[in-house]
């Protein structure tokens, strides 16, 4: 069973709550006592929201790895992070799909590595809540700050979020 948790002031006022998002039986709740250890999260809004969302849902049990986010565009990567080629050298980043091979710098995601390399890797947010740009890890580490869109399993079969993923050394990746 899907559980919706949806705060408003009263249901005809709240956007989407005709369509839910899986064919399965759905409820609309306007309280929390939904949320268990039994229900997986979903957060979607401004992050001032999100986070206060997430703090209850982990005051009443939920564990943290059930709880999933997504900015609407309100977030963006902070741009002043990126130090540019002039940055200090980490290694080479090698794009198995394509063949290239390119050079990473320090404060460089593996995704601005691959669009200096001109490497096309699917993406939306750059912010680490879509998956869009999930890639898998081949070779080498990454210290990913945003992990949020990847879910247990992704994680042990060493799939990665190439917005957020910073190599530590060489890699090599299926992108």
């Amino acid at each position: 069973m899907t559980v919706i948790i949806y705060y408003g002031h009263h249901v005809p006022s709240m956007a989407f709550v005709c369509q839910p998002a899986a064919p399965r039986k759905t409820e609309v709740c306007t309280s929390n006592r939904e949320a268990s250890e039994a229900h997986r999260a979903h957060i979607c809004g401004p992050t001032p929201m999100m986070d206060a969302v997430k703090a209850v849902l982990l005051d009443l049990g939920v564990p943290g790895g059930q709880i999933r986010t997504e900015a609407f565009g309100t977030d963006r990567r902070d741009p002043t992070r990126r130090t540019g080629k002039s940055g200090k050298f980490v290694g080479k980043v090698r794009f198995l799909d394509t063949g290239k091979t390119s050079t990473s710098w320090d404060g460089a995601t593996l995704l601005d590595v691959a669009d200096e390399a001109k490497v096309r890797i699917d993406s939306a947010c750059r912010f680490g809540t879509y998956g869009t740009c999930r890639v898998k890890l081949k070779n080498g580490e990454v210290r990913m700050p945003v992990q949020d869109a990847l879910s247990d399993a992704d994680r042990e079969d060493g799939y990665i979020l190439a917005c957020q993923a910073e190599p530590e050394g060489d890699v090599a990746l299926e992108a």
